[in-house]
This record gives structure tokens, sequence and C-alpha cells, in this order.
């Protein structure tokens, strides 16, 4: 690396840094305002509301050859809306909804990737589903 682009390089950690320690802090700050029962159920539901989606994303990509980028956008963020309203619309556990999360993201990807499709998107995935192993 040139002394320019370490500097550069540098900047970005310190910026990253940064920013990680204030949205920490915010984080703290907002679980205290809360009155929280356990720092741990809300842990789980913040990984069920935006980690949810991730598996049924890994699913999509290996299951079937038709997935599309679009389709797995929509398919995530319906994933992520369906998870909110578990959370604050129903009493669903926690863990379940990232189970749900998954199998919302896995359907609407799918759907959507069938309506939708990209002949590049699927040109590109040639030898990376189950259905290309021998």
């Amino acid at each position: 690396f040139s002394t320019r682009a370490k500097k550069e390089s540098l900047d970005l950690d310190r910026w990253t840094t940064t920013g990680a320690g204030v949205f920490a802090t915010i984080m703290a700050i907002w679980l205290a305002s809360i009155e929280v029962q356990s720092i741990w159920e809300q842990a789980v539901k913040l990984l069920a509301l935006f980690g949810g989606a991730i598996p049924g994303i890994f699913a999509l990509g290996m299951l079937t050859r038709c997935a599309t980028p679009f389709g797995v956008l929509v398919g995530a963020l319906v994933a992520i809306a369906f998870t909110a309203w578990l959370q604050f619309g129903t009493s669903v556990n926690a863990f379940a909804q990232g189970c749900f999360a998954t199998l919302v993201v896995f359907v609407v990807g799918y759907v959507i990737s069938r309506i939708f499709p990209n002949r590049t998107a699927r040109d590109n995935s040639n030898g990376l589903t189950v259905w290309d192993l021998r």
C-alpha cells in the first residue's frame, strides 16, 4: 500500500470504530430507558429481527436455481417486517420468530424470483446449488 492508501485506511478504521462506539452507547441508553427485564431476551429479539432472514437467504440460494437478487431483497424486507409484527403484535417466542423469518424470506424470495426472473443471475448460479452437485 502507498502512504496515502494507508492513511485513508486508517481514517476509515477510526470512523468505523467511532461509529460502532456511538451505536453501542445509543443502544445501551435505549436498553436502560426501556427497563428491560433481560438483556438476553432483547438480544435474541434483535437477532431474530435482523438476523432471522440470513438462513432463509442461504437456503434460497442453495436450494433453488431461480433465486434473484431482487427476490432475495424483497424476501428479506418482508421477513424483517413480519418479524417486527410478531414482536410487537403477538406473544410468539423470540426463537420461533427467527424460524418464521427464515421461512418467510425463503417463500417470498422464491415467489418473487419466479415472478421477476433474472436471466443473468440464473446463468451466474450454475454449479452453486445442491442440484448441481455430483
